[in-house]
């Protein structure tokens, strides 16, 4: 089922959202190239993510979209998980909105990214 964006949520989901009241993770790694999935690992209970802001420096980000639509470079438009080459640059304290179920960053890089919904 596709989701309906903003007219999904409830008032009461959407005052959540704005305070950030259902809570956010830290996603990256010094090291190495680091990919959150909703529902997996780490992230066992969350069903997408609802923003992705920069921290500390810019970060090199490529997530994929609850329509399979993917936030990346690349030609076709969809989440091909090689962000080295295909993901987005977000300027420090930038956040970017839409329904994320991943997530993946260039090493070094780090994002918060925001809870939506948790399952």
């Amino acid at each position: 089922m596709a989701h309906k964006g903003i007219r999904e949520f409830e008032p009461q989901e959407l005052s959540s959202i704005a305070l950030g009241q259902n809570g956010f993770h830290i996603i990256g790694d010094p090291s190495s190239i680091t990919e959150a999935r909703a529902g997996a690992g780490d992230y066992v209970g969350i069903e997408y993510w609802i923003a992705i802001k920069a921290i500390d420096n810019a970060a090199i980000v490529e997530a994929r979209t609850l329509q399979g639509e993917g936030f990346t470079k690349d030609a076709t438009k969809v989440y091909t998980g090689d962000v080295a080459n295909d993901g987005l640059s977000i300027s420090n304290g930038d956040i970017v909105y839409g329904v994320f179920d991943r997530i993946q960053v260039a090493a070094g890089d780090y994002v918060l990214a925001y809870v939506g919904k948790k399952g």
